[in-house]
């Protein structure tokens, strides 16, 4: 007997029964980079194995390379915009305009030699768009609750995000995270084919914030790969209980997760959710 399941993952996002989360290694097309990592570089990004790397600088004696964001993974370019630090995804087969920069989910989206390129802000940052300049991440601070700037004396709030009635320098999201669940097992679903076989686990790909319809084996595992743009908090919702067993990594390791509850903005459509505090981007 065949069992018929919605899920959404939320970062704090889309994933099923036992998810892949983390990288596939790809050879790079991109131009050259800046090469090495050290003082006078800190946060300078470049290309390598078809994703971002930047650079982290402790100290004199300690300067190294962390991943970011993983394009090959989402089918696009991981492109070196210049050697002095700017490098991001590219998707080469859409045209890009000054109209078609934005934030958008936390994402910031921007031209590259005409191509739209992108970068996930993540947890730390915030996606930022001003008169004149390139969507971009920036850190969050404590004004505007991390979700916008001050203009005099009260926030001017992120797309997503109104102003604290209670406070007017401060934001609120427009809608809850549990009810954004809600809003999507609303909409129609996607099927996506579930896989087996692990090692195929990149043939099972599913984005962020989209609502899929799987069918899930009797009596045995499948497999649906969900992408880690940050380390962070990432969420499955399933219109089924007792269907979801773990998270687990590329290398074949689970990750601890908690959860096993309905979501009580909408407990009737959303039966469980699951929740991995911890996911993180790789080596």
């Amino acid at each position: 007997m065949k069992n018929l399941v919605k899920m959404v993952v939320s970062g704090v996002f889309l994933a099923v029964v036992v998810v892949g989360c983390g990288t596939v290694e790809k050879t790079s097309t991109s131009t050259q980079g800046f090469g090495e990592c050290k003082v006078g570089r800190e946060n300078w990004k470049q290309c390598k194995d078809g994703k971002v790397q930047w650079c982290h600088v402790l100290d004199k004696s300690d300067a190294h390379f962390h991943w970011s964001h993983e394009c090959d993974l989402q089918g696009l370019s991981c492109v070196n915009i210049d050697n002095k630090g700017k490098a991001a995804c590219v998707d080469e087969t859409k045209s890009c305009t000054a109209a078609d920069e934005k934030c958008d989910n936390n994402t910031a989206y921007f031209c590259v030699n005409g191509k739209l390129g992108q970068e996930p802000c993540g947890t730390a940052k915030v996606c930022h768009h001003e008169k004149g300049k390139a969507p971009h991440c920036v850190k969050k601070s404590v004004e505007c609750g991390g979700h916008g700037h001050i203009h005099g004396d009260s926030c001017h709030c992120d797309k997503g995000y109104k102003q604290d009635p209670g406070d007017k320098k401060n934001c609120i999201a427009e809608v809850g995270f549990p009810q954004q669940s809600c809003v999507l097992f609303g909409k129609t679903a996607t099927k996506k084919t579930l896989v087996e076989d692990f090692s195929k686990f990149k043939d099972a790909h599913a984005e962020h914030d989209t609502v899929y319809e799987v069918t899930l084996p009797d009596n045995k595992p499948a497999y649906v790969h969900f992408p880690v743009k940050a380390t962070g908090n990432y969420v499955i919702f399933l219109s089924h209980t007792d269907v979801f067993d773990s998270f687990v990594h590329r290398n074949g390791k689970e990750v601890s997760s908690s959860g096993g509850k309905p979501n009580g903005k909408c407990a009737d459509t959303t039966k469980d959710h699951f929740s991995e505090t911890d996911c993180r981007i790789f080596t």
